[in-house]
């Protein structure tokens, strides 16, 4: 089955909240700034996160996203930080699968996505800028593939 339930999100907790639900989600989020603080979203099921118009997931610690489930699609979010812990991109695909589209990642002091222990990152039309390190960083049997 390969239908999705619609979520309307306006907060980082009501976000953070669709972590527990196993079905398949298409997550709608509001435009605004969405501080994610000390805690990060786990996407470990089928997810498509889309952001309308201007969506901001702000991350003060670890990674903002990180993806460790099949069929993770985020689209349209604009993503801040970490700013405080070396070694933890702003996102991350630790095992998963993620196609991230139209996506902008930034202002970070450490990389932008990381693919790591067999992690799949599918980047289309996505802007990765001001990042300290690498904008895409691949290890530990990870693959990215980018196009335009």
């Amino acid at each position: 089955d390969a239908s999705f339930r619609c979520i309307f999100v306006t907060s980082a907790a009501q976000l953070r909240d669709t972590q527990a639900v196993t079905e398949k989600l298409f997550i709608v989020l509001a435009p605004g700034d969405y501080d994610l603080g000390e805690g990060l979203v786990s996407l470990a099921f089928p997810r498509h996160l889309l952001g309308l118009g201007r969506t901001v997931l702000r991350k003060g610690h670890q990674h903002a996203l990180c993806v460790s489930g099949e069929a993770v699609v985020v689209e349209n979010i604009d993503v801040i930080g970490p700013n405080g812990v070396p070694g933890q991109a702003a996102i991350g695909c630790v095992g998963g699968e993620l196609r991230m589209i139209n996506c902008r990642v930034h202002d970070c002091v450490t990389s932008g996505v990381l693919a790591s222990r067999g992690g799949r990152v599918h980047i289309v039309s996505c802007h990765l800028h001001h990042l300290a390190k690498q904008a895409i960083e691949v290890r530990m049997a990870g693959s990215a593939f980018i196009e335009k």
